[in-house]
């Protein structure tokens, strides 16, 4: 089966998100599209503090509700966003290998590359390692 592709508008939306987040006072340490073979398809993951201070099910009450208020309040309804906490060994993984990336701030994409702790990343675009 084909890869689905990640293509513009989805790295839009993702930093719209983003945005929406940050107005919201919603802290995000690291945002990525990832796709992965075990769902073949892309998702949006989000690692907050918010997961690990409030716990799952208020982290994602309160990102619906950010994203609800804004502009665009059907956007959260046609991304899949998973949350996770920066404690997750994906997250750190990524941490360890691109928290000092210079460019990461312009987003970037990975393919087929083994990061830190020998985490295998198929497919992915990068917005934000903090």
């Amino acid at each position: 089966m084909d890869k689905a592709a990640l293509v513009d508008v989805d790295i839009t939306s993702g930093k719209k998100i983003l945005d929406i987040l940050d107005k919201a006072g919603f802290k995000v340490i690291v945002a990525l599209w990832l796709y992965t073979s075990e769902f073949e398809a892309w998702r949006l993951y989000i690692a907050s503090p918010v997961v690990e201070a409030e716990g799952i099910t208020r982290a994602y009450l309160r990102l619906l509700s950010a994203l609800r208020s804004s502009d665009d309040p059907d956007l959260a309804s046609r991304i899949t966003i998973t949350l996770l906490s920066p404690k997750e060994p994906l997250i750190r993984a990524f941490r360890r290998t691109f928290a000092r990336a210079a460019e990461v701030k312009d987003g970037v994409r990975l393919s087929s590359q083994v990061i830190s702790d020998g985490v295998f990343v198929e497919q992915a675009y990068l917005y934000r390692v903090a």
